[in-house]
């Protein structure tokens, strides 16, 4: 796995998103990297991209108004540089530069 520290760390960092709030599903498979909010007031329009225990990449996307119940949609990324991401001003380059800071970081990346 090319993102080693995620590696060394997984345990530690799948426990301690499990107990955080609006983070997308799957928070006992996927490490959460990076998120790209967009939201307004009273609305929700985030995406995030995760990555799994044995390096696969996921990618999660909720929008809504602030009613909203939570739920993203999951599905993994099988090349994140062709996948058609919703928040077009993020590059796939933006996002493979984000989970290189997470990985020297351990903290979540927001983007724009």
């Amino acid at each position: 796995m090319k993102y080693k520290n995620i590696q060394e760390n997984w345990d530690s960092l799948i426990e301690k998103q499990k107990s955080g709030y609006g983070l997308p599903d799957m928070k006992d498979m996927v490490v959460w990297v990076a998120c790209s909010n967009t939201s307004k007031p009273y609305e929700i329009d985030e995406e995030w991209v995760g990555i799994d225990k044995d390096g696969g990449l996921y990618w999660a996307y909720a929008s809504g108004c602030s009613c909203w119940d939570g739920d993203y949609n999951t599905s993994p990324i099988e090349d994140i540089k062709t996948f058609a991401f919703d928040h077009k001003q993020v590059t796939p380059e933006n996002w493979l530069k984000a989970l290189d800071d997470f990985d020297s970081s351990l903290e979540v990346v927001q983007l724009p």
